[in-house]
């Protein structure tokens, strides 16, 4: 339509253009009524109703250049058309620009702070995250410590106690357990067929072990186990220590 490709040229023309093209544009739009009696209104109609051609009807009922009032009247529109102008060439588009231009500036600012905001919810999550990490590694690392505090107290306590044993009467005999153990299926006797013993542990150092958690009895007792503090016995026993 030639009003959309008239916008469209009033968009892209300079600023002293589109002023000229709207004060037109307008003012023709004020004479609409002149307009649409000239380029719509059958003349055939006019002059049943009036008794005039188109002409004497325009120049007779609606374009009174005698008066002062139609000269009023024009000017009062054209002013109107040169006002119109320069609202939409200079004015409007300054406020308008300066309101998108704020508008912008504000939704960054909003949209810097939600950023922020946002950030710093990461930040805070990863430090409880890493916090976190941190506390489970030093309860790890506490728990170790005391396991290995508690073992090598464990291991000073064996070692006193090994002593004792080593200058016990029960250290020479203590030879019985560890054969029963590593060749003789942990028995502590030992018989043939016919019920005959062949041999046993020592009942002393079989007290012994018993009475300092060296073996714990299995199988109904007839049979014995090392315990840890018991194998931590036997390897002193014999590397002769």
């Amino acid at each position: 339509m030639w009003i959309t490709n008239f916008i469209r040229d009033l968009i892209e023309s300079k600023p002293r253009t589109r002023l000229y093209s709207i004060v037109a544009f307008w003012y023709v739009l004020l004479h609409a009524d002149v307009l649409y009696v000239a380029l719509f209104q059958n003349e055939e109609l006019i002059f049943k109703q009036k008794h005039m051609l188109k002409g004497e009807y325009l120049l007779q009922d609606i374009l009174h250049f005698g008066t002062s009032t139609f000269w009023i009247i024009e000017i009062s529109k054209l002013v109107g058309a040169v006002l119109i102008g320069v609202l939409a060439v200079w004015v409007l588009p300054k406020y308008v620009t300066r309101y998108a231009y704020n508008r912008q500036v504000s939704d960054e600012y909003d949209l810097k702070l939600e950023k922020n905001k946002y950030d710093r919810l990461l930040q805070d999550k990863k430090v409880k995250t890493i916090d976190k990490q941190l506390e489970i590694v030093n309860k790890a690392t506490e728990v170790r410590n005391k396991e290995e505090d508690l073992v090598k107290s464990e291991t000073e306590e064996w070692n006193e106690e090994y002593e004792t044993f080593k200058n016990s009467s029960f250290y020479i005999d203590f030879g019985d357990i560890i054969e029963s153990y590593f060749e003789k299926y942990g028995i502590i006797v030992e018989s043939d067929y016919n019920g005959n013993q062949l041999w046993r542990i020592d009942k002393d150092v079989l007290a012994y072990a018993v009475s300092n958690n060296l073996i714990n009895f299995t199988d109904n007792r007839q049979r014995i186990e090392l315990t840890d503090k018991g194998k931590y016995f036997v390897k002193k026993y014999q590397l002769g220590t």
